[in-house]
């Protein structure tokens, strides 16, 4: 069977239809919704490439100014124009019915990226105030205020936490901090839902005894905050029997059990198997004849499944889809480009950076900057004493097999100072409480970096590509002592610190043993 032709011309003139000319009436229901349906097509368009040729400087501002016109006074942004009835002050009577939700603010938010727009109008403040007051007792979140508990909500709010890591001025934890107590109600949330198939947490029929034992699991994977525990229990789930290749031209993915295939559960079952760091259970031939044969339309766009008419919501995740799987002419949409920065956060989701490897790779970037920024990891024993650099220093070492392919320059920080600055407990600080733990004496020199020299000093990578590449690059603002901090801060707070004695090696040794534990 000959090799599915994706369609590129048809579909950037899909999505130009549907962004300036009047939409099918099926979409009338979804009109609360526009925020949704304008971030599909803008994101649809720039991942073709065709967003700013096909679009003018003032068309663009003016999806920028409708954005912000959605922008609801106490933060937060509302899925349309609809709701606000005029400049009257909210009160507790009028609220109820202009309310901002977690997905509109979200996806406006990535829209206003998309556009290039520098967020100088938004209402960042009020957006923080507002967001936490969205989490209920269990941890879970609502989509606006007095909603129940939905799973859904969980992504875009922990996309959101980004807001209070710039907020100035701000030295709280952010929302979904792994060091707040908001984090860990979430995350034992989140592993109490799982269940058997087809069955529901809640539904009143679940067995006691196994809600139970759900439960427990949870709360004993919370204690440990052990990822690596988690991905162990990914890598003991059934392995999947092998398959007939000729049997299975066409693969699709469904939502469960006994479903048709459905084009946008191919993106998120692809993207939650990239994350884990399995994708390659996936049959990407088979995936892309099933995409381009039987779901991508005439006339540009996805259809739902086989034989469904194109709408925007599966038009996008399809084409993401093929992205994930290095479809050719996506990836070439992207060619030229110069460099990826890798600033993926620790955890499971840093055994990912490989498939970021191999999509620029593909997509011909000349220099890869994995996400490191903190500790070195030139030394190969830093993983003894901090688990989560083995998969740090798994990425560097696949880059250096790929040099033929791609350059790389790894930037070692050391502490990022006024980063850590604005979580409390970090480095031994806790700078709304006033407490700060001082160890071995204080005196110890210790090099740290501040986020605007970091940003500084990758720029000054890329731009002298011939010096960097394919080396550690080390940067440093100064080179302080704890005591030295204390002194600045006490004199900038007016405050005298409540001070503790601690041992580097006691804490480590103390953390090894609880490790061991469990």
């Amino acid at each position: 069977m000959s090799s599915p032709t994706f369609n590129k011309d048809r579909h950037i003139k899909y999505f130009l239809r549907c962004l300036k000319t009047l939409l099918p009436h099926q979409y009338t229901a979804g009109d609360g919704g526009r925020m949704l349906l304008g971030f599909f097509v803008i994101a649809g368009l720039d991942l073709l490439g065709a967003l700013q040729s096909s679009t003018t400087p003032e068309e663009r501002q003016g999806y920028i100014n409708w954005i912000y016109h959605c922008q609801h006074p106490s933060g937060g942004f509302r899925g349309f124009t609809g709701t606000k009835f005029g400049d009257d002050k909210l009160t507790g009577d009028n609220e109820a019915w202009d309310p901002a939700n977690v997905p509109a603010t979200f996806l406006a938010l990535e829209t206003l990226l998309i556009l290039g727009d520098d967020l100088g109008r938004l209402k960042r403040r009020e957006c923080l105030q507002w967001l936490p007051k969205l989490q209920r007792k269990d941890g879970s979140f609502g989509e606006l205020l007095g909603a129940g508990e939905e799973i859904e909500g969980v992504l875009p709010v922990g996309a959101l936490s980004f807001l209070e890591r710039t907020e100035k001025g701000s030295n709280q934890t952010t929302i979904l901090s792994p060091q707040s107590q908001r984090f860990d109600s979430l995350l034992k949330w989140l592993l109490s839902r799982q269940t058997h198939e087809m069955e529901d947490e809640d539904d009143e029929e679940t067995d006691a005894n196994e809600h139970s034992e759900t439960e427990a699991n949870a709360s004993q994977l919370l204690e440990t905050k052990n990822t690596a525990k988690i991905n162990q229990q990914i890598g003991n789930l059934p392995d999947i029997p092998p398959f007939s290749s000729t049997s299975l031209t066409w693969t699709g993915f469904n939502g469960r059990l006994n479903k048709i295939a459905d084009t946008c559960y191919c993106f998120w079952v692809t993207g939650a198997l990239g994350i884990m760091g399995q994708g390659s259970l996936i049959d990407t031939a088979g995936l892309r004849h099933y995409l381009l044969d039987k779901t991508q339309h005439l006339i540009g766009g996805f259809g739902k499944a086989v034989g469904e008419p194109p709408d925007i919501y599966h038009s996008y995740l399809g084409m993401v889809a093929l992205a994930l799987v290095n479809e050719p002419a996506i990836q070439n949409t992207h060619q030229g480009s110069v460099s990826t920065i890798s600033s993926i956060s620790p955890g499971a989701a840093l055994a990912s950076q490989r498939s970021l490897v191999d999509t620029a790779i593909a997509a011909g970037v000349k220099i890869f900057c994995p996400s490191e920024f903190g500790i070195d990891t030139a030394d190969s024993a830093a993983s003894t004493y901090i688990p989560f650099l083995e998969d740090k220093i798994d990425t560097l070492s696949y880059l250096k097999t790929q040099q033929d392919k791609i350059s790389w320059t790894t930037v070692i920080t050391g502490c990022m100072f006024d980063w850590g600055l604005k979580i409390p407990g970090f480095g031994g600080w806790d700078i709304p409480a006033r407490p700060a733990t001082i160890f071995d004496g204080g005196d110890i020199p210790f090099e740290a970096t501040n986020l605007d020299q970091v940003g500084m000093a990758l720029a000054k990578c890329l731009k002298n590509p011939e010096l960097t590449q394919n080396q550690y690059v080390y940067v440093n603002s100064f080179t302080t002592t704890q005591n030295k901090v204390l002194r600045a801060l006490e004199q900038a707070t007016g405050d005298k610190f409540t001070v503790t004695k601690g041992s580097v090696n006691g804490s480590w040794q103390d953390g090894a043993n609880k490790v061991k534990e469990r």
